[in-house]
């Protein structure tokens, strides 16, 4: 297949960007609510959803470039333009907030110059309260998806039919590279806690994308069923331990990759796949969702909490970070896209690559 190939937008794939950006909302607003992470530990895995959704939109946009191949710079220049802003812009909302009223995060420890700068160049390092998340804690995942862009960069350097096999064997070089580092040295070294098994989730992404090449349709039954065995191996799996991200590969990542492998499955078997306009909007919506439910949880549980129930401090809080995202996207987020990629504001539309 060449690189000016054209593969059409999934819209299941758009859809799973909403569910998984809706999983990690109820994980965090059902944490913060009931003060324990055990309350909805399924919701955690909507990252791994994430990382999988990654590896196979990412080797889907190579094919979907024009007469024009993807080069390395191109891109990068892309992956910074839709990454980067919003990512930004929530980042410096969290610090004005915090030095116009550091009251009001009393979990916070004051950020530095250099925690700031290194949270924005998407290096992982110590924060200063010790933990290895950037000043936006949810900026973890960005960092190993910018990693893997560059990783992915690098095979966009050889010719097409080489890409593939370097990714499959660079991907879990990487991540058994991390598992041989002595104990501890990954903390004194954060960039190192980049070789993590979790890359090889991207690359159940791309294995996923390269089926679907090949013409790959296995039936809407199957499809189904493997995204039923995905969604419940999720449900009855153990919480992962926050350092085991080996257990967390099984636990979390291969159900990630039934449930992304039967929603394409599902998609590629029917003749006339249509998710409706609602779940793809939330998927469209999906990052801005992300990036800044943070900000509404944490309010909502602090204007319902103490005597309230927890369960509808949980759906009060997923519900408007919800409408609170929609409202991002379309005013914040679409705007300025456009105004990167010099293009004039659309009537809204929803793309699933």
């Amino acid at each position: 297949m060449t690189a000016s190939t054209q593969i059409r937008p999934f819209e299941s794939i758009q859809v799973l960007r909403g569910v998984a950006a809706i999983l990690v909302v109820v994980f965090h607003a059902a944490s913060r609510a009931h003060g324990s992470d055990e309350m909805f530990r399924v919701g955690n895995a909507g990252v791994d959803i994430f990382f999988v959704i990654s590896g196979f939109v990412m080797w889907t946009a190579q094919k979907t470039s024009g007469k024009r191949p993807t080069t390395p710079r191109s891109f990068l220049r892309q992956r910074i333009i839709r990454v980067v802003p919003l990512y930004y812009l929530f980042t410096f909302a969290l610090l004005l907030a915090w030095l116009a009223l550091p009251s009001a995060f009393p979990r916070m420890t004051a950020p530095t110059p250099a925690h700031v700068l290194l949270s924005l160049a998407f290096v992982p390092h110590l924060d200063p309260g010790g933990t290895a998340f950037p000043l936006l804690a949810q900026g973890w995942t960005l960092n190993f998806e910018m990693f893997f862009y560059l990783v992915f960069a690098m095979g966009l350097m050889l010719p097409a039919g080489r890409r593939f096999g370097l990714l499959a064997a660079l991907l879990p070089l990487l991540a058994l590279l991390g598992l041989l580092l002595p104990d501890g040295l990954a903390r004194r070294a954060p960039l190192l806690s980049l070789f993590d098994p979790l890359l090889i989730e991207f690359l159940g992404g791309i294995v996923i994308a390269r089926w679907v090449e090949s013409g790959w349709k296995p039936g809407a039954m199957l499809g189904w069923a493997v995204l039923g065995l995905g969604a419940a191996a999720l449900v009855f799996a153990p919480n992962p331990p926050a350092e085991g991200d080996w257990a967390r590969l099984l636990l979390f990542g291969v159900p990630a990759f039934l449930i992304v492998a039967g929603a394409v499955g599902v998609e590629t078997s029917a003749t006339n796949f249509r998710a409706g306009p609602a779940p793809l909007l939330l998927g469209a919506a999906s990052y801005s969702l992300y990036l800044s439910h943070a900000f509404v949880v944490s309010i909502v549980c602090k204007a319902l909490g103490g005597g309230a129930n927890p369960w509808l401090v949980t759906e009060a809080a997923t519900a408007l970070s919800i409408l609170a995202a929609l409202a991002i996207y379309r005013y914040v987020e679409q705007p300025l896209l456009n105004a990167l990629r010099g293009r004039r504001a659309p009537a809204l539309r929803v793309q699933a690559a």
